[in-house]
């Protein structure tokens, strides 16, 4: 239980449960209460598969994140955590930004920022990683306050670039602007960010392109 989890580790937390029934489908329930409790934060263990298994049996997780408002931190069930588990420490030192066009870009760096900030998490080297493929590098003239920023040009395809630069960094985290599957094939295979969650060891903070999001990030960052 997370009060007890939290009492191992010399900490408090308020813990509300709630059990909902309401459809046949796990995922159509999940969303279902989701929409009932607004949270800022939805938070999900994976076990990551290839794609084919994706495509035969679905992720949860997956389905989830690309169904909600609000950033997903997805969590690979037989990877690392943020927290170490004897202490409950967090481990935010390092966060990649694979660079996408200005606008995720630029989300992606708020998202990080902001849970930075609500984790109270000492600053972090954040990597943006750009895959050159023809496009700029998007301009990052705006960067979020508090962030120590560097940049890191690679070339070849995007997923697996992104995967061989998070475990040669030892990324703690990655966190990917999406806006969901685009055509046939993100349907079939999934989308650059589920793509690249289940390749990678680390948490991926999957977070949804929405002016509204990006609104809300900003104004916490001002505040």
């Amino acid at each position: 239980h997370p009060e007890a989890l939290a009492r191992s580790w010399g900490h408090a937390i308020a813990c509300d449960s709630l059990v909902h029934t309401c459809c046949e489908d796990v995922t159509d329930t999940l969303l279902d209460a989701l929409r009932r409790v607004a949270p800022d934060l939805v938070v999900a263990g994976t076990h990551q598969r290839g794609s084919l298994s994706q495509l035969l049996s679905g992720s949860v997780a997956e389905s989830v994140a690309r169904n909600v408002t609000v950033p997903t931190l997805v969590v690979p069930l037989e990877g690392r955590g943020l927290a170490d588990e004897a202490t409950g420490a967090l481990d935010l030192r390092r966060i990649v930004v694979p660079a996408g066009d200005i606008e995720a870009t630029r989300l992606g760096l708020l998202a990080a920022a902001w849970l930075l900030r609500h984790t109270g998490s000492p600053r972090a080297e954040v990597i943006v990683l750009h895959v050159e493929d023809g496009t700029p590098m998007p301009s990052l003239a705006a960067v979020p306050e508090g962030l120590r920023l560097s940049r890191q040009s690679l070339e070849g395809s995007l997923e697996p670039e992104i995967e061989r630069a998070a475990s040669q960094l030892d990324a703690c985290l990655v966190v990917m602007a999406t806006r969901g599957h685009d055509g046939v094939l993100d349907t079939l295979l999934g989308s650059h960010t589920e793509r690249v969650l289940r390749a990678v060891r680390c948490p991926v903070l999957v977070v949804p392109v929405s002016a509204a999001l990006e609104a809300r990030l900003g104004a916490e960052a001002q505040s």
